[in-house]
């Protein structure tokens, strides 16, 4: 499995920024809307290599990637779906 993500990270453009996400909710749902949108994106959770736990403490569930080429849209449809949930949008950081 790690080759065949390593496969894929080879292929899918280098993203510069990300955006985070709280929990896997939010990432399965921001994740369906962005496939709905043709938008080509990476979830990344975490604190899932050793010792990653104390990262996810630090930087939360995960985050969200997309290909530069598609900042703005993910921007506005990120900012849309978090206000539509109550919650306050953070701006995208860089990776």
């Amino acid at each position: 499995m790690a080759l065949l993500d390593s496969f894929r990270d080879w292929l899918t453009p280098k993203a510069t920024r990300y955006w985070p996400l709280d929990n896997q909710i939010q990432a399965q749902a921001l994740s369906g809307i962005l496939t709905e949108e043709g938008i080509p994106h990476k979830i990344k959770r975490n604190g899932e290599a050793l010792f990653g736990y104390a990262e996810q403490v630090q930087e939360g569930w995960g985050r969200l990637e997309a290909e530069d080429s598609f900042h703005e849209q993910v921007e506005q449809l990120y900012k849309d779906f978090l206000l539509s949930e109550g919650g306050e949008p953070e701006e995208p950081k860089e990776i």
